[in-house]
């Protein structure tokens, strides 16, 4: 096969279709799951089936009056079990006003046990995890400033019950945010976040509110009150997986603003973020890799700072491990995806090895990790140059991906035709016996399956570029009479 003479005017003819379409992918947004969170007793509960409402508030106004201790907490153990479990078609508001008008005076006495105030804080936390329908009775029965006030408690299991309740809240609406907000709830957090959290319990729901308040207030423009709430603590120190992950949730989030970028950077927390991907944690690394997700397709300036702080260290040394999960991995494939779009970047990829050991990878991945490393690769190939595809081919790994291409995303499908013209002309530049070794390498790992596989594509434009990869390329038993000019 003959294809010296039309190489280098092949090489022009598809140089602007190669120019085109490299392309940037969003990020695939994470929904997030348990926005609310009930609490449970956390002891061993022998109820097994709690009384109606109705007859519970009976004995609750029974034990108060006789100050009968023993009951109420029983009866108060009773309404946090059935709280947490209520079904919604047993629900009503005039239920929740008779919980609230119940509970109210008894929240407002100075002489409560811990367990009568914790019971209480606790049934309140799970009525805060109802939909906003339900919520009015804990505004209008003022439980919202009872609540506020036992926020300022010195101890911390209490503090950490009630912003379960506040974080509840926030998320349900930006009207229920405006009325906590408005309570002075920024400044009470602000003043939990400057001293130390050393409660477990204190730091996961600081951290789970913090993340609520950041989703509900991320796409405000102006929200610098965030930088007096981030936990900062809570990302230097030795603080619990969840308190870090649910940090980093609603540092994410708020990343996705770019307006709030700066105050991200004057907060250095790009910097203690990236050191916490060394935990090779599973539930860490996630939202961190998701901001990574955000910023891979914006204004390379952004990235240009993670890059400062080398994030790319941190990431190959992920892709290394052993212990990396597949879901890890399809997000790094994912960044690096998008990134190798950038000449500068393209080439920190490859030279500190992220590149070569994704394709070394490829075998063991699952195929969105594939589809992922495939758009590297085309993106690489689009705009690299002859020195650059010879470094790529001398992976022999390489030709066995282009041959597992059966792709529907039209846009992959004629990226992936242009990119193998472009190593066959490369390898044809090369070959010094006549023989393209570049060719030979795809036909033997299957290549010549997959493409035939695009002649009969729906886009006529694809089934032309499949026919000339074929005819000129591929089809190495036969020599072929169609004219490469008017094949584009």
């Amino acid at each position: 096969m003959n294809t010296g003479r039309d190489n280098k005017s092949l090489d022009e003819q598809v140089k602007t279709r190669l120019l085109q379409i490299s392309s940037l992918r969003t990020e695939r947004r994470k929904k997030f799951q348990n926005e609310k969170r009930v609490i449970d007793l956390g002891e061993n509960n022998p109820i097994k089936s709690p009384r109606p409402i109705e007859q519970l508030l009976l004995s609750l106004n029974e034990g108060i009056k006789n100050e009968n201790q023993e009951l109420k907490i029983q009866v108060l153990k009773e309404l946090c079990y059935l709280t947490r479990n209520w079904k919604n078609d047993t629900i009503t508001v005039d239920k929740i006003m008779d919980v609230t008008m119940t509970l109210r005076p008894l929240l407002q006495q100075t002489n409560l046990t811990f367990p009568e105030i914790k019971y209480s804080i606790h049934i309140f936390t799970n009525i805060s995890a109802l939909s906003e329908g339900l919520l009015n009775p804990l505004i209008t029965g003022g439980i919202l400033t009872i609540m506020g006030y036992y926020l300022k408690d010195s101890n911390s299991e209490i503090v950490s019950m009630v912003l379960s309740f506040f974080s509840n809240l926030i998320i349900e609406s930006k009207e229920l945010t405006t009325i906590v907000f408005q309570m002075g709830f920024i400044e009470i957090m602000t003043g939990i976040n400057q001293q130390p959290m050393t409660s477990v319990a204190l730091q996961n729901s600081y951290a789970w509110c913090f993340c609520n308040i950041c989703r509900s207030v991320s796409k405000q423009y102006n929200i610098d009150f965030i930088r007096n709430i981030i936990p900062i603590q809570l990302l230097e120190k030795e603080s619990s997986e969840s308190a870090i992950a649910d940090s980093c949730w609603g540092i994410y989030t708020i990343s996705r603003n770019l307006q709030q970028f700066n105050l991200l950077v004057d907060s250095h927390v790009f910097e203690l973020l990236f050191k916490l991907l060394r935990k090779k944690n599973t539930l860490i690394i996630t939202p961190i890799l998701k901001i990574l997700e955000a910023y891979s397709y914006e204004d390379e300036r952004y990235f240009n700072h993670f890059i400062k702080h080398d994030i790319f260290s941190y990431i190959k040394s992920i892709i290394a491990s052993p212990q990396t999960k597949d879901s890890i991995l399809k997000q790094c494939t994912f960044i690096a995806s998008n990134l190798v779009v950038s000449e500068s970047f393209k080439k920190l990829l490859i030279n500190n090895g992220i590149v070569p050991m994704l394709i070394q990878k490829y075998i063991v991945l699952s195929d969105e990790s594939k589809n992922n490393i495939k758009w590297m690769l085309i993106n690489i190939l689009v705009m690299a140059d002859d020195q650059e595809v010879f470094f790529l081919c001398q992976m022999d790994q390489l030709f066995y991906i282009f041959a597992d291409f059966d792709n529907r995303d039209d846009r992959l499908v004629q990226l992936y035709l242009s990119s193998l013209i472009k190593i066959c002309c490369v390898g044809a530049s090369l070959a010094q016996t006549g023989e393209n070794v570049y060719v030979e390498k795809l036909v033997e790992a299957g290549t010549k399956r997959c493409v035939e596989v695009y002649i009969n594509h729906h886009d006529p434009e694809t089934s032309k570029m499949a026919a000339v990869v074929l005819r000129f390329f591929l089809d190495t038993e036969s020599e072929s009479s169609l004219d490469m000019e008017s094949a584009y």
